[in-house]
């Protein structure tokens, strides 16, 4: 072969005119597709199926935050979809409404709620809280309505203990609410109404990391008079972690919180996080921000359910006691001591025991054995699923009131 090989100028033979090239050109070798400015038509097909595009990926999936008209209004992509746990790049949406990543296979994509239809869902039963007098500019907390109607559940970092507020409906129906009580260490507050709303659907269900869910708001205008009368605001997205003890912004420990990467921004107090049906999984109970991302801590809706029932009742929460010290294991939480006299002593749990199971509900953080307790007032009877050397032991317990 002839230095340069066959193509001296990088032209394939088509491209060739007459005569021959000119000798005083310095030789070149042919040229890959890619090192070029034009393709010959032979090259197209095999191009065509390894283009990529894409942005390039980063840490943290973001959410992606849409702005949901469900009065009428404007309609936006009905379906999202994103990558699974393993990759953890960007998204951007494509005109089929579809999240898509760079170099990502079928099996890469999950396909996300309908976002439209789960705010749509939920928003009878999503109120917005106006403090009285509050500046034109400050955005309302967003609340949702308990079963039995006549209770708002909203976060205890965005009110006062019996501070008076205008309740407003997606209807723009105005009443009057108080808060009856608040709990900074469940991160719950709850308000009692005049009279009775729409109340929302709320499950006891278990939400897992990478899961995607959805988190609706009335945050989107001012504290002025037309509070509240904009339709909600949703985003679709991913849970980060779930069963953290974990710290706000300048706030206290909360119990038992689900993570996640938070779409609505810095004024969507109240916040709730939902299913694909529209059920309730969770409240945002505070927020913290790192490396320009903005994380959310929700309150699982059964531990929110149970301490709002609780202040509404007595104004204040009294979480039950069993007397152990535990640690994070492999299917539950391994007890690493017993106190003297304690029920969990009188019980006959020992340490090196790994509590699996509340009653019916699964156990699998030291968080979520904190929450189950602390939605058990003294006096309150649960059986303990505890696995000792290798067999399964239902043990019967009473919790009572903390002695510290």
């Amino acid at each position: 072969m002839e230095e340069g090989g066959p193509f001296d100028f990088g032209e394939l033979p088509d491209d060739l005119g007459p005569g021959d090239p000119d000798p005083d050109r310095p030789p070149r070798g042919w040229l890959p597709p890619e090192d070029r400015l034009w393709r010959h038509p032979s090259e197209l097909h095999a191009l065509s199926g390894s283009a990529t595009t894409g942005q390039q990926t980063h840490s943290g999936f973001r959410w992606s935050a849409i702005a949901v008209g469900v009065l009428g209004a404007a309609v936006v992509a009905a379906a999202a979809a994103t990558l699974t746990s393993h990759h953890s790049g960007p998204a951007r949406a494509t005109d089929t409404s579809l999240v898509t990543s760079p170099r990502s296979s079928p099996a890469d994509i999950t396909v996300g709620p309908d976002v439209v239809k789960v705010v749509d869902t939920a928003e009878p039963s999503l109120v917005a809280l106006v403090r009285a007098g509050a500046p034109a500019s400050t955005p309302p907390v967003t609340g949702v309505v308990l079963p039995g109607g006549t209770l708002v559940l909203t976060a205890a970092s965005a009110v006062d203990d019996g501070e008076q507020l205008v309740v407003v409906t997606s209807k723009g129906r105005r009443q009057t609410g108080q808060v009856a009580g608040r709990d900074t260490r469940s991160g719950v507050a709850v308000v009692q109404l005049a009279g009775a709303l729409t109340s929302g659907s709320f499950v006891d269900q278990a939400v897992t990391a990478h899961q995607l869910t959805v988190a609706a708001c009335r945050c989107g205008s001012g504290a002025g008079t037309q509070a509240g009368n904009d339709s909600p605001k949703g985003g679709v997205g991913m849970i980060r972690t779930v069963g953290t003890a974990a710290t706000e912004d300048g706030g206290p420990s909360l119990v038992d919180a689900i993570e996640a990467e938070m779409p609505l921004g810095p004024s969507a107090s109240g916040s709730v996080l939902l299913d694909d049906d529209g059920n309730v999984l969770g409240v945002l109970a505070g927020q913290r921000t790192s490396g320009g991302d903005t994380f959310g801590y929700f309150v699982p809706a059964p531990l929110a359910v149970a301490v709002a029932e609780e202040l509404a009742r007595d104004h204040a929460v009294t979480k039950g006691w069993m007397g152990v010290v535990c640690e994070d294991a492999t299917g539950g939480t391994t007890v690493t001591a017993v106190v003297p006299g304690s029920p969990a002593a009188q019980a006959g749990i020992r340490p090196g025991d790994v509590v699996e199971a509340v009653d019916a509900h699964s156990v699998s953080s030291v968080a979520d054995l904190q929450a189950r307790l602390y939605m058990s007032p003294p006096g309150t009877h649960l059986q303990l699923s505890v696995v000792r050397a290798g067999s399964v032991e239902v043990m019967p317990i009473t919790v009572v009131a903390n002695p510290s």
